[in-house]
């Protein structure tokens, strides 16, 4: 039997800066996942998230918390860190060395 992660949730305040990724479905029919950040809160329950491509787009709250809680894969360990110590480039290309509490 499948056990799900413990969902998170956020204090309305929490959200601002949070990186998210969203899927959505091109006109041809491909799925696409884009980056994101909450940038502000613009009303009792909606954000402005700002993808990396320029492009802007508005979530409830409720929206949000759905998408962090989301299981991307199946039967994949979540994992969740209070606070990145440092981070540094490795000197294996294209890898990052991370430090985490």
């Amino acid at each position: 039997m499948k056990e799900h992660h413990e969902p998170l949730q956020y204090d309305p305040e929490e959200l601002i800066d949070l990186l998210v990724l969203d899927s959505y479905t091109t006109r041809n029919g491909n799925e696409r996942i884009r980056h994101g950040t909450v940038r502000t809160q613009v009303g009792d329950s909606t954000y402005r998230v700002k993808f990396k491509d320029g492009k802007q787009q508005t979530y409830e709250y409720e929206e949000l918390i759905a998408i962090v809680n989301r299981d991307d894969e199946e039967d994949v360990e979540h994992w969740t860190f209070d606070k990145i110590l440092k981070h540094r480039d490795s000197p294996t290309k294209g890898r990052k060395d991370i430090e985490f509490s």
